[in-house]
């Protein structure tokens, strides 16, 4: 028999990560960032290295990136000095 519910489900995390916002201003500022699975960031590491890249090319930056472990990230926006 099914269940009747009294309302519509959301699909598990879909609003929280529709809604989640990276503080971009601060890791997209040159300086050298590790971010931390689970705490600075709560999807699959290739989904968030998509999520950094579609940001960069919004902002027309370049950066790299390194996985020292598997699951944490660091990131480092390549800002060109103005002569």
């Amino acid at each position: 028999m099914s269940k009747v519910l009294d309302t519509w489900p959301s699909p598990r995390n879909h609003a929280v990560s529709r809604n989640r916002k990276y503080p971009w201003e601060d890791w997209l500022d040159g300086r050298i960032h590790k971010l931390k699975s689970g705490k600075d960031f709560h999807c699959k590491l290739l989904s968030f290295r998509m999520t950094i890249s579609r940001e960069c090319i919004k902002r027309n930056v370049k950066y790299r990136s390194y996985t020292p472990n598997g699951k944490d990230l660091v990131l480092q926006a390549l800002i060109e000095e103005v002569t």
